[in-house]
C-alpha cells in the first residue's frame, strides 16, 4: 500500500499557464500559445493542424480555483465558439485535461508543453466505438503523477488493475457511460478513491481523457495507449 498523499493545489494562478501547448482534442491536434498579461486571463491563438489556419482563442483561470482553465476557441469547428475546461496536472503546470462539448456532445482532449508520444492508431477513423476499444494497457497522468492502468475484456463488461509509480496494484472498475466511447473509471490512489468520468478518442481510439474526483476536488486526467502492450 502507498503511502496516502494530498492533492496539492495550485498556487501561482493564471501566469504559470503561460507557454506553448500540443492539445489533442478527440484525436484532432493542434497548437495552443498562451500568454500573460495580468489578472486571470490570458491571451491566446490556436493553430489546427486539421484544418492548417489560426483561431483566436481566450482563456481565463478562475481566482477562486487555480487549479481549473477555461478555454474558448472561436468560430472554429463548426460553431461560433467551442469551450473546453480543464485542470491543471503536474506542480509545473505540466499539461491539463479535460472535457469539451460539441453539438451538445461530451468529448476529451488534453495539452502538455512537452512532444507528443506516438499516438497509434487503435482503429480506423470513422469505425464505431465499441467497449472492446478500451482494452489495452495504459500509460496514466493524473493528479498525483504518473501510474499505468491495463484493461481487458470480462464476464459482462471490462476489468482493469492500476499500479503505481510505486510498483503497488489495484483492482480498477470499469463502467459504461451514456456513449459508446464514455466510460467510468476508478481505483484506489494514494489511501483515496479516484472516480474518473473519461472519453476515447473516437478516431484514433489511443488515448481516454477526461475529469476525476479525488480527494475532494475536481482534476483533471489523461491516459494513452501502450503499443504493443494490449491484453
Amino acid at each position: 500500500m502507498s503511502a496516502r498523499a494530498e492533492p496539492v493545489e495550485p498556487q501561482a494562478g493564471a501566469r504559470a499557464f503561460a507557454g506553448v501547448y500540443t492539445l489533442a482534442d478527440d484525436g484532432w491536434p493542434g497548437v495552443l500559445t498562451l500568454e500573460h498579461d495580468g489578472g486571470d486571463e490570458l491571451d491566446a491563438q490556436f493553430y489546427s493542424v486539421r484544418f492548417e489556419r489560426g483561431y483566436e482563442a481566450n482563456v481565463r483561470v478562475p481566482a477562486n480555483d487555480p487549479s481549473r482553465i477555461e478555454l474558448s476557441i472561436h468560430r472554429f469547428n463548426q460553431m461560433a465558439r467551442q469551450d473546453y475546461v480543464g485542470y491543471v496536472l503536474g506542480l509545473r503546470h505540466e499539461a491539463f485535461a479535460g472535457s469539451t462539448v460539441w453539438r451538445d456532445r461530451p468529448y476529451g482532449f488534453f495539452a502538455r508543453r512537452a512532444n507528443f508520444h506516438h499516438l497509434s492508431r487503435y482503429g480506423a477513423p470513422g469505425d464505431v466505438v465499441e467497449q472492446k476499444d478500451f482494452v489495452g494497457t495504459y500509460t496514466v497522468w493524473h493528479a498525483a503523477g504518473i501510474g499505468t492502468l491495463e484493461i481487458w475484456p470480462a464476464p459482462g463488461g471490462l476489468a482493469g488493475r492500476y499500479r503505481g509509480a510505486d510498483g503497488a496494484a489495484a483492482d480498477a472498475e470499469i463502467g459504461g457511460g451514456r456513449y459508446a466511447y464514455e466510460a467510468q473509471i476508478g481505483f484506489p490512489l494514494a489511501g483515496m478513491p479516484f472516480a474518473a468520468r473519461g472519453y476515447l478518442f473516437t478516431r484514433p481510439k489511443n488515448v481516454v481523457a477526461g475529469t476525476a474526483e479525488w480527494g475532494g476536488r475536481t482534476t483533471g486526467f489523461y491516459m494513452i495507449k501502450v503499443r504493443g502492450a494490449d491484453r
